[in-house]
């Protein structure tokens, strides 16, 4: 516990000079100066990041403290992985915001968490120095959204848990198509094991870990 509130106090303290939630909530009462509602809505976009992404480790260590995984409990892995993917798309617009001091796009590139973070590559602010580590750091965290955009660790466990409704003959047709792919839920995550849960914390970990390099080298 002491550990996710000293992870989550970094959300919480500005990047220059260390201020609590209280202090801040106290100065940006009834405040009109648009900088620092641009910082407070900064910080609050990684907090929602912080609040997804640990629903999926509470619920990933849940499962392993059970040292066991019945069928009830593969089911949670819908909501793990979404957490996980949805934490990602938070974090990236979050960083996106760090980096080009509050500013982003109306569409905030929509949820493609794979166009969201080539977006986030390109873009450029000449306050913060793109170090060879920030851009290794950078790296990874595409590598791990790329994972989960794919969702390439799970499709092992897709084999005979589909179905292709090629409701308009497109399928052969055209090279892009609205062929339409139903899951099998039920089958699909009855593959689920134990390793996976173990993995996806390890991933966890990692993304917690690379946020707060991140946020450590742009100070």
């Amino acid at each position: 516990m002491k550990a996710i509130t000293k992870e989550l106090r970094h959300y919480l303290t500005k990047n220059e000079g260390a201020k609590t939630s209280s202090k801040l909530s106290e100065e940006f009462i009834g405040s009109s100066n648009i900088e620092a509602q641009k910082i407070k809505i900064e910080r609050e976009w990684y907090i929602f990041y912080y609040s997804f992404l640990n629903i999926a480790k509470n619920s990933c260590e849940n499962i392993i403290n059970k040292k066991k995984l019945p069928e009830s409990d593969k089911f949670i892995s819908i909501g793990i992985i979404y957490n996980i993917k949805h934490s990602l798309e938070i974090v990236v617009k979050a960083l996106y915001r760090t980096f080009s001091n509050g500013k982003i796009d109306k569409s905030d590139y929509g949820h493609d968490i794979k166009k969201l973070i080539k977006e986030f590559k390109k873009g450029n602010n000449k306050k913060i120095k793109r170090t060879p580590n920030l851009s290794n750091e950078i790296d990874k965290l595409e590598e791990i959204m790329l994972k989960y955009y794919e969702l390439s660790f799970l499709k092992k466990y897709l084999k005979d848990s589909f179905n292709i409704n090629d409701i308009e003959n497109t399928f052969f047709k055209y090279p892009e198509n609205k062929v339409n792919i139903r899951v099998d839920y039920s089958e699909f995550l009855n593959k689920v094991n134990m390793s996976d849960i173990e993995s996806i914390k390890i991933d966890i970990n990692e993304i917690s870990s690379i946020i707060l390099k991140i946020k450590k080298l742009i100070k």
